[in-house]
């Protein structure tokens, strides 16, 4: 009976170990704390847990990512000081899947997390909605509203898709609260005027739905989503919106200029507005200029942990002038100024093994199924958002948790089915 009891408690105990976590990284946004944190973690509970050979294969593309970039990072001269924070940007989001997979094997509680993240998004989505309840009764633009509530939230992603997959995971509310949560987690996604934000739930109820797994079906479905993305931009491009409008005209001006703010080659630089718009686009220009000129060694394993892209233009980091900067929006050019080509090679396979899950169907066990379809979806949704917003190497990030969450409740479903 005493060993039954300390069990319980220790499960209970590793479920507030994850949702302060979370909310913790949360609140604060801070890299060092967030490392540390998840470091301190990592190293408690890494002696408990044995390490699955399909972990290990997804750790190793990521550690391969670090290991392709330590040849130049003493080539070309940094300072210890930018070797080490390069090379903590890399390894968080190993950590992070590391001990997201970790606590959910202690936990062992199939449900759990999926439960979690649901509170946690009605939690947030309270908080957003009273914010933008504010804001809707001044005068102010989107921008003050992104300002104070965020420009989205991935918690809320989660919690919306988890939500509407309920009876695929085995959650049910009653009739009223099925509505009063819809309707605030579908507005709260609304009002984050996040263009990230909508496209991170299609992309994920896609593959839970299975629509992201070639089929005849999906190539249908997905070739009609497309097709209307032509046809809205279309729309756009042939609509004159004003930029800093408020209300939703501001932000139709923002989908407008999405590809321009992230492959415009042409950017002036003497146009604060036309350099805002298209910052992405400048970031990325300039570190593929920078590993270019160096030639193929820089081109094929990047510049080095330590590198950091010259603006040649002053720019705010923490209210400091900052004419270097260590990482991008665009993940893709933060990796190959980074890790060159080949480090980009290996977090495409990163992706790609996140993705293929959906192909391993398990007729017998559909949580299984469930699962990798989850999982498959990060990967799809990670191949997006490293275009936009770094993807597993955002540094205030939390993505890199809640897919080691997934795999081990993956390992999980496999041991108890």
């Amino acid at each position: 009976m005493d060993n039954l009891s300390l069990k319980i408690n220790k499960t209970k105990l590793n479920k507030y170990v994850l949702a302060v976590f979370i909310l913790s990284v949360f609140w604060v946004k801070s890299f060092e704390f967030s490392f540390l944190l998840t470091l301190l973690l990592t190293i408690f509970y890494l002696p408990k847990i044995k390490i699955t050979k399909p972990l290990i294969e997804v750790l190793l593309l990521l550690s391969l990512i670090i290991i392709v970039a330590i040849p130049n990072t003493f080539v070309y001269k940094s300072s210890a000081f930018d070797i080490l924070k390069g090379l903590l940007y890399y390894l968080k989001p190993i950590l992070m899947i590391l001990l997201g997979y970790m606590v959910i094997l202690r936990i062992k509680d199939w449900s759990f997390f999926f439960k979690l993240i649901i509170y946690l998004s009605l939690f947030f989505a309270s908080i957003h909605i009273i914010i933008a309840i504010d804001w809707f009764f001044s005068d102010e633009p989107i921008t003050v509203l992104r300002y104070r509530s965020g420009k989205g939230s991935l918690i809320e992603i989660l919690g919306f898709v988890f939500f509407i997959a309920r009876k695929k995971i085995g959650i049910t509310f009653s009739k009223s609260r099925r509505r009063f949560i819809f309707l605030l987690l579908a507005s709260s996604a609304l009002l984050y005027f996040s263009r990230t934000q909508i496209i991170g739930i299609v992309i994920l109820l896609l593959s839970v739905y299975g629509f992201t797994k070639l089929s005849t079906k999906s190539i249908m479905v997905i070739s009609g989503l497309v097709l209307s993305l032509i046809i809205f931009f279309a729309i756009l491009n042939n609509t004159d919106l004003e930029r800093g409008a408020p209300g939703v005209e501001g932000f139709l001006y923002k989908v407008k200029i999405a590809p321009q703010e992230v492959f415009s080659s042409e950017i002036n630089i003497e146009d604060h507005s036309d350099l805002w718009d298209k910052w992405r686009s400048y970031e990325a220009k300039k570190a593929f200029e920078q590993t270019f000129d160096k030639g193929l060694p820089a081109i094929v394993i990047g510049n080095g942990l330590g590198a950091k892209v010259d603006l040649e233009i002053d720019y705010l980091i923490s209210g400091i002038p900052e004419k270097e900067i260590p990482i991008l929006h665009n993940g893709y050019a933060f990796l190959i100024f980074k890790s060159g080509l080949l480090g980009l090679f290996f977090y495409l396979l990163f992706l790609l093994r996140l993705y293929i899950k959906t192909y391993f169907d398990n007729n017998d066990n559909l949580k299984l199924n469930l699962i990798r379809k989850f999982i498959s979806g990060f990967g799809f949704y990670l191949l997006f958002s490293t275009l936009i917003i770094s993807g597993l190497y955002n540094i205030n990030g939390i993505l890199s948790l809640f897919l080691g969450c997934l795999l081990g409740l993956e390992k999980l479903t496999k041991e108890i089915s």
